[in-house]
């Protein structure tokens, strides 16, 4: 079975680079939103093998330097890929972690320990990007904490082909809401007997969802917005990825699929009509 290209080695390369990757907006906005996912980073062992992936399903386009790739959606940043050599013969899989814009890295890494968390890198600075750290909630679930150097992106309406959101997939979904609830104030909304919000305010921030299949390990995973996620998904597998869960098949309500790119980094496909005009 493959592991994920996770562990404490990963995020210490990201410090071993003379630069550090890239910071989260071409422009400092001195704003920052706490409690939201400003930021994705994909961990690969070959950026070569999902960067035609990503620019040609998406339209997304690529700048590399060194072990770091940013990608824009039109002119604005909006996820890395970062190039993590693994050392061990066992075959690894790519995994997107998402950034949680927090006010204190060090007070919320705390948090999270004393919550029953983990800390698997402690808080550090990276000199474009800001002060991070790599966390786990009881669960499992591995996310960064980041207060970015420039500041956040400012909210907008999320774009076709951008990022709609994230959902956590976990086995206890009743664990982990009491541990976000507690952890950064979020209130829950329930949708469906499976199925949860976190909010802030009236504001959707992310999913909750039980896991069907036990022998998964609980995990964030980003949702693109498309228009078709049908039409989506299948040129998703010509360009190399795969299809995990179709439009047509449960938990999909039709407007949903689930692929991995081809590193075997999860994400869902998402059409989505919005209702109000910044969620």
């Amino acid at each position: 079975m493959k592991k994920p290209l996770l562990s404490l080695f990963s995020l210490l390369l990201l410090v071993g680079c003379a630069s550090g990757p890239p910071p989260i907006t071409q422009q400092a906005t001195n704003h920052w939103l706490p409690g939201k996912v400003v930021w994705h980073d994909l961990l690969v062992e070959d950026a070569e093998r999902v960067i035609p992936f990503y620019t040609q399903l998406f339209g997304w386009s690529a700048e590399t330097q060194g072990r770091f790739t940013q990608l824009f959606l039109g002119t604005r940043p909006i996820a890395s890929i970062v190039v993590v050599p693994n050392p061990r013969e066992t075959p690894v899989f790519g995994r997107w972690l998402p950034s949680f814009s927090v006010r204190n890295v060090d007070r919320a890494a705390q948090a999270i320990l004393d919550r029953g968390g983990k800390i698997l890198e402690k808080p550090r600075d990276l000199p474009r990007r800001g002060r991070f750290a790599l966390v786990s909630d009881p669960q499992g679930a591995q996310l960064v904490l980041l207060h970015s150097k420039t500041g956040d992106p400012p909210d907008h309406l999320p774009q076709i082909n951008g990022w709609l959101w994230d959902e956590l997939w976990t086995q206890d979904a009743e664990k982990s809401l009491a541990f976000y609830e507690e952890l950064a104030g979020y209130a829950v909304q329930k949708i469906r007997a499976d199925y949860w919000v976190l909010l802030q305010g009236d504001r959707w921030l992310a999913g909750v969802r039980v896991l069907r299949r036990k022998e998964l390990e609980s995990r964030w995973v980003p949702v693109v917005r498309v228009e078709d996620p049908k039409v989506m998904s299948e040129r998703a597998v010509a360009l190399g990825g795969k299809l995990l869960v179709g439009t047509d098949e449960p938990p999909s309500d039709g407007t949903v699929a689930l692929i991995a790119d081809p590193a075997g980094a999860l994400l869902m496909l998402q059409r989505w009509q919005p209702v109000e005009e910044v969620r």
